[in-house]
């Protein structure tokens, strides 16, 4: 077993023990209010609402962690109760002994419990999380060695060259073969996620083509190249086993893009699940089960922390309790569907509460989607993952720039603003860059806005790759782009940027039998020097003029320009 299966199971099986031991101090708190309740003949709503939620939480607990009995009795004990809080009135005596006799049962239910120390239903799910983890490890392990494979096979040494110096551009590491022979050989010894060949080594009638062109392909992303774009070319790469089908002059951006879309999904950013609920048993066991499928999990128990966990987590779905201290889950949605920013964002809930009619009152009141507890993992990660796979796509279509997949003009300004006051909190630099192409009327003067459009995509995908997945990207507007760099001094963001400069152009642009490159000015501002978004922006902004002014094709930050 992996050192992250072991942790995993022993996380499960410490929680389980910890609920076990807290049960009897549960207990008699719902014992204490349930004597206010019922001894003092005044009625008292507030202690009827708490006893209540103590057993609420009872009711939904149990059965997630192995215990169908405690559920079951204390889903008894809530229904009674909640009668007497929708009347406002005390129990009478004939009542008061069936409250009695339930709570009775539910703690015999956990006296039992404790002397026998079953073992829980949750070791049952053992092998479901270890496989789960064992399945998110091996993602994350090929990614780091094979995401960059690309094998290269052409007998023409001059576009092998071609394409394999544009592609190293981007970040790929790649290796060129003239034979299938050559290639053959890497295959037997080690997968290759991405190759690209000429279909003329597919080619029975071609003096190019081995018996080793027999190879499966099914397990290789397969792209094959051609002079021709005809129908019979086309399902001859089919019959092959090609994926993608590209024409010559291969159109780097369009190769790019076709590799980085068998990467991407692999490369998609964890599902970020925002959990709100008071119990921390519960709130962890959850937590561990979506961290269990791969995806990010963020905890408050205490729901009046919401605002902060809303900006350090930018949630993908909000996963709420109903029934918590201070505030129901229906008025903290309420409070999160005021803030703009997350009107769109998914709030599940998720607990015990059976009745249909407070399940839509509850959707009414900001909600999504209503999960009862106890809920099994996958049926938990199923509901979940759809949520958000539907929510990103909606998401993507209103904060992306249609051409490049960048954030679009607000939304890079609208995280810089959560991310200056994020590094102002933390203590931490940021940096921000304003990019522009260079000469760019010209290209598309020259070339057609189609080309320009392309020569956009291509900077789009250096930078999205050559960045950290915790920096931000943005297509400002036209050919101008910002970019967030958290926990970056002014210095590295220079390192960062002159990189990109130079391998942006170094790319060989395409066009037709003409080829041409590109090149950008940056204008770099540190957090250091400016304590708001707008200053940081104008900054920028101004020594972007001065790169420009200076002639082009460089990065000055805003200590060389200028008025600072």
């Amino acid at each position: 077993m992996n050192q992250a299966v072991q942790n995993i199971d022993d996380a499960l099986k410490e929680l389980v023990n910890n609920y076990v031991n807290h049960l009897p101090a549960k207990l008699v708190e719902i014992q204490w209010l349930l004597k206010t309740v019922i001894k003092e003949k005044l009625w008292q709503e507030q202690a009827a609402k708490d006893c209540t939620r103590y057993i609420h939480n009872l009711a939904g607990s149990g059965a997630t962690f192995g215990f169908e009995h405690i559920s079951t009795h204390a889903k008894n004990l809530e229904k009674l109760l909640n009668k007497f809080i929708e009347d406002k009135k005390c129990p009478n005596s004939e009542e008061e002994s069936t409250i009695i006799k339930l709570y009775n049962n539910l703690k015999n239910s956990v006296t039992e419990l404790k002397k026998s120390e079953p073992e829980p239903k949750s070791k049952s799910n053992k092998p479901e999380f270890a496989e789960r983890i064992q399945q998110h490890d091996s993602i994350k392990n090929s990614l780091s060695q094979t995401t960059h494979s690309v094998e290269i096979l052409s007998d023409s040494i001059t576009e092998a060259n071609i394409i394999a110096k544009q592609l190293q551009t981007f970040g790929y590491l790649v290796r060129e073969h003239k034979n299938l022979e050559s290639l053959y050989a890497i295959l037997n010894s080690q997968p290759a996620e991405v190759v690209i060949a000429d279909i003329q080594f597919f080619n029975k009638n071609n003096q190019r083509y081995t018996e080793n062109a027999a190879i499966d392909w099914h397990n290789t992303n397969l792209i094959l190249l051609s002079n021709a774009n005809d129908i019979h070319t086309r399902l001859e790469a089919i019959h092959a086993g090609a994926r993608f089908f590209i024409q010559k002059p291969v159109d780097t951006n369009i190769l790019v893009q076709k590799i980085d879309s068998i990467y991407s999904p692999a490369g998609e950013d964890p599902f970020r699940i925002l959990i709100v609920d008071d119990s921390a048993n519960l709130s962890e066991y959850f937590a561990l089960t979506l961290q269990g499928a791969g995806m990010n999990p963020m905890i408050i128990n205490n729901p009046l922390k919401i605002d902060q966990a809303l900006i350090d987590h930018n949630p993908d779905l909000i996963l709420m309790d109903m029934y918590m201290p201070q505030c129901t889950g229906m008025e903290l949605a309420q409070v999160i569907r005021q803030q703009d920013a997350y009107v769109s964002v998914p709030i599940v809930y998720l607990s015990a509460e059976t009745r249909t009619e407070k399940q839509i009152e509850a959707m009414k009141l900001g909600a999504d989607d209503f999960l009862t507890k106890p809920i099994q993992p996958d049926h938990l990660i199923s509901a979940v993952s759809s949520r958000v796979k539907r929510y990103r796509i909606l998401r993507s279509l209103m904060v992306r720039d249609s051409l490049t997949g960048l954030l679009n003009h607000t939304s890079i300004k609208e995280r810089l603003e959560a991310e200056i006051a994020r590094a102002y909190r933390d203590k931490q630099p940021l940096s921000f860059a304003m990019v522009d192409i260079d000469n760019f009327k010209s290209i598309n003067d020259r070339y057609g806005h189609p080309i320009g459009d392309r020569v956009i995509v291509s900077l789009s995908q250096l930078l999205r790759q050559r960045l950290r997945r915790s920096d931000s990207v943005g297509r400002y507007g036209g050919e101008e782009f910002g970019i967030i760099l958290p926990n970056t001094s002014e210095k590295n963001a220079i390192q960062a940027m002159e990189t990109i400069r130079n391998l942006f152009a170094s790319i060989v642009q395409q066009y037709m039998d003409d080829t041409f490159s590109v090149t950008f000015s940056c204008g770099i501002a540190s957090s250091e020097d400016f304590d708001s978004a707008s200053r940081l922006t104008e900054a920028a902004d101004k020594a972007l003029y001065e790169a420009k002014r200076q002639g082009k094709n460089r990065v000055v930050t805003n200590k060389n320009a200028d008025g600072y």
